[in-house]
């Protein structure tokens, strides 16, 4: 199942649908509007999209009285497959998708066009006599029901102005007392930078052009490069600290928490043959082989995930010395529940480390080798598990023989004739059928049909399983970590700042920042759900990404 963001599979027809949605979307449909029309397409990275479709999404989202959000729009169109199809989409968009199309490849006066041309077609459609329209007449007949009360802008930029001074007082650059540019003049140009996803040289070029007053590029690069990138990684955690401390004092992260470990890898197109400090090889990514690599641990609690440590992995280090550092570093916040991590992360030597300092953990296996293969091919049902599976590191000289094996379907791997209650597919046996006293190593992978294991997607835990529910379990508690790529998709798309600096401090600093503003934004949630418990969003936070980094430019500091 397609998780965080991604595209689901083809849509189906469902005879269930409600009769205002049918209706809704198909006289969206069959009533274009002139104005909102054409065969114009954009690829989003993943699939493509009609413009016209898109357009005819939204205006749907105006007149269904209940989709108050994009969060809203994509999960009621994954729920109604149907009406999905009806508005044209082979597959649903994700809400990010949706808000890009909306802000960026629409106009102000196409934006006004889509919602007035909403609120037209939902008074034609509020007069149709019917009772599963009497929503839609309350909604567009004047003197309805008034707005429910919402959390005001005001009490958002309260919380953030409360924000600020956990991120700035806790950063300082080493610069002279009569400095021409005070601290917080650098910093707020580096949150609009960030904001903006753009270069410094850029916005101070688009300041100068309005007569504002800002630094000279060079300037601020000076002051960020009087440090070196471990004295920015040192102020840094101890903001990261202050941050955490807050979430913990409006009742987030007082209790014992699941933690994510994650990576992500920033491309680093080779110029000549001498790389820059921090870069390090890898496999290939968007055109290179190089990359700054960045690894995060989060807590994911109340619905939300924080970060609580970051980690750059430079040539000379290895991924067990990535985990055993930010687990020390979750150690000194949080009481660590259970640890989740990819595949990219089963090593032998990190897993013992973990196993023997006595957290538990659950990391994807790679499907590598004539073992892992044969043991999903025996597996039965929709989740199942092979008890005491053995592992050890290439030189032999770790090993762990507790550790269990469980599975969950893997759709993008197997036809729809596959059953994976039998275990076996249309004029094919499984490995039961061979009988009693089956010699494993005496199979041979090409007598086993290849969707007996491929159709399988597998992990490790040294977590108790005892049934094919704990097994479950174990994957359902595993999957949550697909925040994760939510998070880094939000630090980079939403707080990033761009740059074409090869000096490691700079990069540092940039990426660190971006990661300190997505912490912000998840503690402004934190505050405003633990003041306004009635008032919050229970499906997606109080403020998006994008809203938050342009109000937090915006409040005065102090």
């Amino acid at each position: 199942m397609n998780k965080g963001g991604t595209h689901a599979g083809p849509i189906e027809s469902r005879h269930d649908t409600p009769i205002l949605y049918a209706v809704a979307a198909g006289y969206v449909f069959e009533n274009p509007d002139p104005l909102i029309h054409g065969d114009d397409h954009f690829d989003d990275s993943r699939t493509t999209y009609n413009v016209a479709t898109m357009a005819r999404a939204f205006v749907y989202r105006e007149i269904v009285p209940e989709l108050s959000s994009f969060h809203d729009l994509e999960s009621h169109l994954r729920t109604y497959r149907y009406v999905a199809h009806k508005l044209g989409f082979e597959c649903v968009p994700d809400h990010d998708t949706f808000r890009r199309t909306w802000r960026q490849r629409y106009t102000e006066t196409v934006r006004e066009r889509i919602i007035e041309y909403a609120e037209f077609l939902g008074e034609e459609l509020a007069e149709l006599n019917a009772p599963e329209f009497s929503g839609l007449r309350q909604r567009f007949e004047r003197g309805g029901e008034p707005e429910p009360k919402r959390i005001t802008p005001g009490e958002k930029q309260a919380a953030i102005s409360h924000i600020r001074p956990l991120i700035y007082d806790g950063l300082d650059f080493d610069r002279a007392e009569n400095a021409s540019y005070e601290r917080t003049d650098l910093l707020d140009l580096q949150a609009e930078v960030s904001r903006e996803q753009n270069y410094i040289q850029k916005m101070v070029e688009h300041k100068w052009e309005r007569g504002k007053a800002a630094p000279w590029p060079r300037t601020f690069f000076n002051a960020i490069e009087n440090r070196d990138a471990a004295d920015w990684e040192q102020m840094f955690r101890r903001v990261y600290d202050r941050q955490l401390q807050a979430a913990k004092g409006a009742g987030m992260l007082d209790r014992p928490v699941p933690v994510y470990i994650d990576g992500t890898i920033r491309p680093y197109y080779k110029r000549n043959a001498e790389l820059p400090e921090g870069v390090r090889g890898g496999e290939p990514k968007n055109g290179t082989y190089y990359g700054y690599h960045h690894f995060t641990i989060s807590a994911h609690a109340n619905g939300r995930s924080i970060l609580i440590a970051t980690y750059q992995l430079t040539p000379e280090d290895t991924y067990t010395d990535a985990v055993k550092h930010l687990i020390r570093e979750a150690e000194k916040h949080v009481t660590i529940e259970d640890v989740a991590m990819d595949s990219a992360f089963r090593k032998t030597e990190m897993l013992k480390w973990l196993d023997d300092r006595g957290h538990e953990f659950t990391v994807q296996l790679p499907k590598n080798g004539k073992s892992v293969k044969l043991a999903l091919a025996r597996m039965q049902g929709r989740h199942d598990y092979h008890s005491n599976y053995p592992i050890q590191s290439s030189d032999k000289k770790t090993r762990l023989d507790h550790l269990t094996l469980v599975a969950e379907p893997n759709y993008d791997e197997v036809d729809g004739d596959f059953d994976f209650e039998q275990n076996a597919t249309v004029g094919q046996r499984g490995l039961d059928d061979y009988g009693a006293g089956l010699d494993m190593e005496s199979v041979s992978l090409d007598d086993v049909d290849k969707r007996l294991w491929k159709g399988r997607r597998a992990y490790l835990t040294n977590k108790d399983v005892e049934s094919k529910e704990d097994a479950k379990r174990v994957i359902k508690r595993y999957n949550q970590r697909w925040t994760i790529e939510t998070k880094y998709r939000v630090i980079k798309h939403e707080f990033l700042a761009k740059t074409n600096s090869r000096d490691f401090s700079v990069r540092t600093f940039f990426w660190l920042f971006a990661c300190m503003l997505y912490n912000a934004w998840v503690l402004l949630d934190v505050f405003l759900r633990a003041d306004f418990p009635d008032l919050a969003p229970p499906d997606r936070p109080v403020m998006n990404a994008w809203s938050f980094a342009r109000q937090f430019f915006e409040v005065e500091y102090g």
